[in-house]
Protein backbone atom coordinates (compact mmCIF):
# COMPACT_ATOMS: atom_id res chain seq x y z
CA UNK A 1 0.00 0.00 0.00
CA UNK A 2 0.90 3.39 -0.92
CA UNK A 3 1.19 6.88 1.32
CA UNK A 4 -1.07 9.83 1.14
CA UNK A 5 1.19 11.84 -0.60
CA UNK A 6 2.76 9.33 -3.11
CA UNK A 7 -1.10 8.46 -3.90
CA UNK A 8 -1.38 12.56 -4.31
CA UNK A 9 1.83 12.98 -6.10
CA UNK A 10 0.58 9.76 -8.44
CA UNK A 11 -3.10 11.45 -9.70
CA UNK A 12 -1.23 15.15 -9.84
CA UNK A 13 0.99 13.26 -12.32
CA UNK A 14 -2.03 11.67 -14.17
CA UNK A 15 -3.66 14.57 -14.59
CA UNK A 16 -0.95 17.28 -15.60
CA UNK A 17 -0.47 14.14 -18.24
CA UNK A 18 -4.21 14.42 -19.29
CA UNK A 19 -3.63 17.88 -19.65
CA UNK A 20 -1.27 17.88 -21.68
CA UNK A 21 -2.88 15.32 -24.02
CA UNK A 22 -5.91 17.06 -24.16
CA UNK A 23 -7.78 15.07 -22.12
CA UNK A 24 -9.10 17.01 -19.74
CA UNK A 25 -12.16 18.60 -20.77
CA UNK A 26 -13.25 15.63 -22.48
CA UNK A 27 -13.05 13.18 -19.53
CA UNK A 28 -14.98 15.81 -17.21
CA UNK A 29 -17.48 16.13 -19.88
CA UNK A 30 -17.69 11.89 -19.85
CA UNK A 31 -17.83 12.13 -16.35
CA UNK A 32 -21.06 14.88 -16.46
CA UNK A 33 -23.00 13.09 -18.96
CA UNK A 34 -23.07 9.40 -16.36
CA UNK A 35 -25.76 10.80 -14.52
CA UNK A 36 -28.67 12.12 -15.96
CA UNK A 37 -29.81 13.63 -12.54
CA UNK A 38 -27.41 16.29 -11.45
CA UNK A 39 -27.21 15.18 -7.86
CA UNK A 40 -27.15 11.78 -8.12
CA UNK A 41 -24.31 12.07 -5.84
CA UNK A 42 -26.41 12.14 -2.84
CA UNK A 43 -27.61 8.59 -3.40
CA UNK A 44 -24.16 7.68 -3.47
CA UNK A 45 -23.19 9.45 -0.38
CA UNK A 46 -26.24 7.29 1.04
CA UNK A 47 -24.61 4.33 -0.02
CA UNK A 48 -21.08 5.15 1.70
CA UNK A 49 -23.25 5.48 4.99
CA UNK A 50 -24.82 2.37 4.40
CA UNK A 51 -21.34 0.38 3.74
CA UNK A 52 -19.91 2.34 6.67
CA UNK A 53 -22.89 0.74 9.32
CA UNK A 54 -24.58 4.24 9.37
CA UNK A 55 -27.49 4.82 11.82
CA UNK A 56 -28.18 8.42 11.24
CA UNK A 57 -27.21 10.77 8.03
CA UNK A 58 -27.62 14.22 8.23
CA UNK A 59 -28.02 16.56 4.85
CA UNK A 60 -27.14 20.27 5.56
CA UNK A 61 -28.00 22.78 2.62
CA UNK A 62 -26.45 25.96 2.79
CA UNK A 63 -26.09 28.78 0.51
CA UNK A 64 -22.50 28.19 -0.30
CA UNK A 65 -22.52 24.40 0.01
CA UNK A 66 -23.74 21.33 0.96
CA UNK A 67 -22.33 19.39 4.38
CA UNK A 68 -23.76 15.58 4.25
CA UNK A 69 -22.64 13.40 7.98
CA UNK A 70 -22.88 10.04 8.65
CA UNK A 71 -22.40 8.16 11.88
CA UNK A 72 -20.89 5.20 10.52
CA UNK A 73 -18.32 2.81 12.11
CA UNK A 74 -16.31 1.81 9.29
CA UNK A 75 -14.15 5.14 8.73
CA UNK A 76 -11.81 6.29 5.17
CA UNK A 77 -8.82 4.65 5.33
CA UNK A 78 -5.75 4.85 1.95
CA UNK A 79 -7.98 1.97 -0.37
CA UNK A 80 -11.41 4.50 0.18
CA UNK A 81 -9.02 7.27 -0.98
CA UNK A 82 -7.53 5.51 -3.87
CA UNK A 83 -10.77 4.66 -4.59
CA UNK A 84 -12.77 7.80 -4.48
CA UNK A 85 -10.00 9.80 -6.28
CA UNK A 86 -9.45 7.21 -9.07
CA UNK A 87 -12.19 5.61 -12.03
CA UNK A 88 -12.88 2.11 -12.44
CA UNK A 89 -11.34 1.27 -9.16
CA UNK A 90 -13.80 1.32 -6.62
CA UNK A 91 -13.51 -1.11 -3.44
CA UNK A 92 -16.86 -2.27 -4.59
CA UNK A 93 -16.03 -3.43 -8.01
CA UNK A 94 -16.94 -7.47 -7.16
CA UNK A 95 -20.33 -6.76 -5.70
CA UNK A 96 -22.60 -5.79 -8.22
CA UNK A 97 -25.42 -4.75 -5.55
CA UNK A 98 -23.23 -1.55 -4.48
CA UNK A 99 -24.48 1.31 -6.23
CA UNK A 100 -20.96 2.45 -6.57
CA UNK A 101 -19.40 -1.02 -8.49
CA UNK A 102 -17.79 0.95 -11.26
CA UNK A 103 -15.84 3.44 -9.47
CA UNK A 104 -17.40 6.73 -10.94
CA UNK A 105 -20.56 7.60 -8.69
CA UNK A 106 -18.70 9.83 -6.32
CA UNK A 107 -17.51 12.07 -9.28
CA UNK A 108 -21.11 13.34 -9.84
CA UNK A 109 -20.32 15.79 -7.02
CA UNK A 110 -18.03 17.74 -9.29
CA UNK A 111 -21.48 18.24 -11.34
CA UNK A 112 -21.70 21.65 -8.38
CA UNK A 113 -18.40 21.43 -6.89
CA UNK A 114 -14.57 21.61 -8.11
CA UNK A 115 -13.23 20.68 -4.52
CA UNK A 116 -15.11 18.41 -2.57
CA UNK A 117 -13.87 18.04 1.46
CA UNK A 118 -13.71 14.88 3.66
CA UNK A 119 -12.97 14.40 6.95
CA UNK A 120 -13.41 10.28 8.39
CA UNK A 121 -11.07 9.30 10.86
CA UNK A 122 -7.74 10.02 10.73
CA UNK A 123 -7.68 11.63 7.48
CA UNK A 124 -9.18 14.90 6.13
CA UNK A 125 -8.76 15.97 2.48
CA UNK A 126 -9.70 17.84 -0.18
CA UNK A 127 -10.21 16.70 -3.91
CA UNK A 128 -8.61 18.65 -6.46
CA UNK A 129 -8.68 18.34 -10.22
CA UNK A 130 -11.14 15.25 -10.01
CA UNK A 131 -8.40 13.21 -9.03
CA UNK A 132 -5.86 14.56 -6.47
CA UNK A 133 -6.10 14.29 -2.61
CA UNK A 134 -4.47 17.18 -1.25
CA UNK A 135 -4.40 17.42 2.90
CA UNK A 136 -6.13 19.66 4.62
CA UNK A 137 -5.55 21.16 8.44
CA UNK A 138 -8.30 20.53 10.74
CA UNK A 139 -9.45 21.78 14.14
CA UNK A 140 -10.90 19.82 16.75
CA UNK A 141 -14.26 17.77 15.33
CA UNK A 142 -17.09 15.38 16.37
CA UNK A 143 -16.23 11.58 15.13
CA UNK A 144 -18.62 11.47 11.92
CA UNK A 145 -17.37 11.23 8.34
CA UNK A 146 -18.22 14.69 7.28
CA UNK A 147 -18.37 15.03 3.43
CA UNK A 148 -18.05 19.29 2.53
CA UNK A 149 -19.51 20.51 -1.10
CA UNK A 150 -18.98 23.99 -1.69
CA UNK A 151 -21.13 25.37 -4.16
CA UNK A 152 -17.51 27.00 -6.12
CA UNK A 153 -18.33 26.28 -9.58
CA UNK A 154 -17.59 29.19 -11.64
CA UNK A 155 -20.57 28.03 -13.94
CA UNK A 156 -22.79 27.28 -11.93
CA UNK A 157 -24.37 29.86 -9.27
CA UNK A 158 -24.65 28.74 -6.07
CA UNK A 159 -28.73 28.93 -5.69
CA UNK A 160 -28.41 26.47 -9.18
CA UNK A 161 -26.54 24.14 -6.94
CA UNK A 162 -28.52 24.62 -3.93
CA UNK A 163 -31.74 24.07 -5.87
CA UNK A 164 -30.69 20.61 -7.57
CA UNK A 165 -29.02 19.39 -4.21
CA UNK A 166 -32.50 20.34 -2.35
CA UNK A 167 -34.72 18.59 -4.47
CA UNK A 168 -32.75 15.29 -4.43
CA UNK A 169 -32.62 15.34 -0.60
CA UNK A 170 -36.00 16.52 -0.43
CA UNK A 171 -37.33 13.35 -2.51
CA UNK A 172 -34.97 10.46 0.10
CA UNK A 173 -37.97 9.74 1.72
CA UNK A 174 -40.25 9.06 -0.64
CA UNK A 175 -37.50 6.73 -2.38
CA UNK A 176 -38.17 3.08 -2.25
CA UNK A 177 -34.76 2.18 -3.27
CA UNK A 178 -33.11 4.29 0.22
CA UNK A 179 -33.03 1.86 3.45
CA UNK A 180 -35.86 3.16 5.54
CA UNK A 181 -34.33 1.75 8.73
CA UNK A 182 -32.21 4.87 8.70
CA UNK A 183 -32.26 8.64 10.11
CA UNK A 184 -31.91 11.00 7.51
CA UNK A 185 -32.58 14.46 8.67
CA UNK A 186 -32.25 17.31 5.76
CA UNK A 187 -31.29 20.87 7.03
CA UNK A 188 -31.41 24.40 5.74
CA UNK A 189 -28.94 27.53 6.85
CA UNK A 190 -32.33 28.36 8.76
CA UNK A 191 -30.94 25.33 11.03
CA UNK A 192 -35.22 24.10 11.00
CA UNK A 193 -35.43 20.61 10.20
CA UNK A 194 -36.95 19.91 6.74
CA UNK A 195 -37.75 16.36 6.31
CA UNK A 196 -37.01 13.14 8.82
CA UNK A 197 -37.24 9.55 8.11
Amino acid sequence: MTTFEALSSRRHAYVEAARENGFEEGLRKLLADLYPDNAHFIYELLQNAEDAGAHEVVFDLRADGLEVKHDGTRLFDLQDIDSITGIGQSTKSDDATKIGKFGVGFKAVFAYTQTPVIYSGEHAFAIHDLFVPVSVKVGARDAWTTFWFPFDRFDKPAARGQRGCCYTSGNLTEDASFPQQHSVNCMHDSGGRETSS
